[in-house]
């Protein structure tokens, strides 16, 4: 696929910057102007909700971590106090 640097329209010769192809008629670059904008809203949309679901990954690693060093933190309560009643029993 060849990229050209700048791209226009014959009809009215209009610039669009680097692209694929060129236009030949003013109605295709206002279909594509309008398909890439829809194209930007939705793209835009993809990026928010990917950050959002980091977001919610990360609240639920941390919560999740939180979790973890609770049940080790009752692990180790738990020994203690067995190794204290072991020892009291000696």
């Amino acid at each position: 696929m060849t990229i050209h640097p700048e791209t226009s329209c014959s009809q009215c010769g209009g610039s669009f910057g680097p692209g694929k192809d060129g236009f030949s008629h003013c109605d295709q670059h206002a279909f594509a102007s309008v398909k890439t904008e829809i194209l930007k809203a939705s793209r835009l949309r993809a990026i928010k909700l990917h950050r959002q679901l980091l977001d919610d990954d990360a609240i639920e690693s941390a919560f999740a971590t939180e979790r973890g060093i609770n049940a080790m933190d009752a692990e180790l309560d738990r020994r203690g106090e067995y190794l204290a009643a072991i020892k009291g029993a000696a």
